[in-house]
């Protein structure tokens, strides 16, 4: 549970502080003048920030497997296409916090709250059936909330992946990169 929480917050925080500093930097209005279309900047930030993710997941992961001797009895496939569904989610909820923040210093206060909001409602800190509704309806819009679940079975009970957790965290990915997407091109077009 604490490699879902960890990628999801690296993710978060990389993807959250790009377009911000751009703008800080003038890059943006580099990209403005630029022949790049919206969705081949953020396909490009999307791979170089998941790239990193992947790296810094697998040294965890071997830190994990081989340091801690966590148990692994499940697939590792279903281990990795999880990470990599959690990593290209995460990276969504980091761009659209990018596109919506005006300051560096709002970017990190917007992470530092997904943060909390993901140790509090996710499944890390207390189990979710110990949650009021309520609570569990924050729950189901934070991406660490799918990866702890799907984590622990493959990892710690060897169960086969919910293939519904992992629709609903593909489905936020695409639903945030559509997002994230369409708020670059409004704003590199100056709407």
């Amino acid at each position: 549970s604490t490699i879902a929480l960890l990628l999801q917050h690296l993710c978060i925080t990389l993807a959250a502080l790009s377009f911000v500093r751009e703008r800080q930097t003038g890059t943006m209005e580099l990209f403005k003048a630029s022949p790049l279309e919206a969705s081949e900047i953020l396909v490009g930030k999307y791979v170089a920030y998941w790239v990193a993710g992947a790296l810094v997941t697998s040294g965890l992961t071997g830190l994990l497997l081989y340091v801690l001797d966590v148990p692994m009895l499940g697939n590792i496939g279903e281990y990795i296409l999880t990470l990599a569904i959690l990593m290209f989610t995460s990276l969504g909820f980091g761009f659209l916090i990018s596109l919506v923040s005006r300051s560096i210093s709002q970017a990190v206060q917007f992470v530092m709250i997904t943060l909390l909001a993901s140790i509090f409602f996710s499944g890390f800190f207390i189990s979710l059936d110990q949650l009021k509704w309520y609570a569990q309806l924050i729950s189901w819009f934070l991406p660490a909330s799918y990866g702890i679940r799907l984590l622990e079975d493959i990892m710690l009970r060897g169960i086969s992946v919910q293939m519904l957790d992992i629709l609903i965290l593909t489905g936020m990915g695409l639903l945030l990169f559509i997002i994230a997407w369409i708020g670059l091109r409004r704003e590199l077009d100056g709407d």
